[in-house]
């Protein structure tokens, strides 16, 4: 990844990768001991283009306006927000983009109680921002919630064949048809969504909570945005208290969104759709089992 950081002009002195899921990212220090986080695409490219560009620029208005704690986009030498790489040994262009260096854990490793409440604090207080501030139609290069699968990776749900059946079809046309009348009768204007606000994605650093990683930034509705932020405690054993405790954080700063159990049931659906279909296409060890898991959950749903 040094190609990609000589784009950027940084003299390394230091390199070391310190997380792979869907990116790969490298910890970056260079000779003047400035320290940075470059996000490497996979060889797949599920966002449109113009994204990061979205991105950076959503990310400079938050942190220009103190709106939240985030990290800021870097720009390489000729100006340009992603940097695309061709490596030898290594498959396929690769899209990078280089950020400030944000210290810390992950929430999910740190949780207690105030930070969780100041995590949904911070998320009302994004939506506040946005749904004042944002514009009235999606900026180019931004996804839109309006279906189920709105990643750009190929659509092989339809064709996956397992010992589910139909389960899965099924599943993601009752998903649509709720996901169809939310935007057809709309709680508020839509707005650009954080689209991934996990405890994964909030950095705590003593008191501070910074909030990264807006790639899968989406133009929605704030219920879809925090569906996706509760069902990342999901897998946790307090999970219902977790869950109440991001509630309070929430409505100290904002009312909490519609809270109808079949459309939250449905979103989380949703989320757990596209997870197969993003497990379909990159097939990384245990993609069989991942995909039983969650088949397995979505058919409860739909009993």
């Amino acid at each position: 990844m040094l190609q990609a950081a000589n784009a950027y002009g940084l003299d390394v002195a230091e390199l070391a990768l310190v997380a792979e899921s869907f990116n790969t990212v490298f910890r970056i220090v260079d000779s003047a001991n400035r320290t940075f986080a470059l996000r490497v695409g996979p060889e797949l490219r599920i966002h449109p283009d113009g994204l990061e560009n979205v991105e950076a620029a959503w990310l400079t208005e938050l942190a220009d306006a103190n709106v939240i704690p985030v990290g800021r986009v870097c720009r390489n030498a000729a100006g340009d927000v992603l940097t695309s790489v061709d490596a030898p040994g290594v498959s396929g262009t690769r899209d990078c983009v280089l950020f400030d260096w944000v210290p810390g854990q992950a929430l999910r490793h740190r949780a207690t109680a105030a930070r969780v409440i100041d995590a949904g604090r911070m998320l009302a207080v994004l939506h506040e921002h946005t749904a004042r501030s944002g514009s009235a139609k999606p900026p180019p290069g931004a996804m839109v919630a309006d279906q189920v699968l709105y990643f750009c990776d190929d659509r092989l749900i339809d064709q996956y064949s397992s010992r589910f059946g139909s389960l899965l079809v099924e599943s993601l046309a009752r998903a649509q048809r709720t996901i169809d009348g939310l935007w057809a009768n709309p709680p508020h204007p839509p707005h650009l969504l954080h689209g991934d606000y996990t405890w994964d994605n909030l950095m705590v650093e003593r008191s501070e909570i910074t909030v990264i990683d807006f790639q899968d930034l989406v133009w929605g509705f704030e219920v879809q945005d925090i569906v996706m932020a509760l069902y990342a405690f999901d897998a946790a054993d307090n999970a219902d208290e977790l869950c109440d405790q991001f509630r309070s954080g929430y409505e100290s700063a904002r009312a909490w969104p519609a809270d109808e159990p079949h459309l939250w049931d449905a979103l989380v659906a949703a989320r757990r759709l596209m997870q197969i279909n993003l497990s379909l296409n990159l097939r990384k060890p245990g993609w069989s089992d991942h995909i039983d898991r969650l088949a397995n959950q979505l058919r409860v749903w739909m009993a």
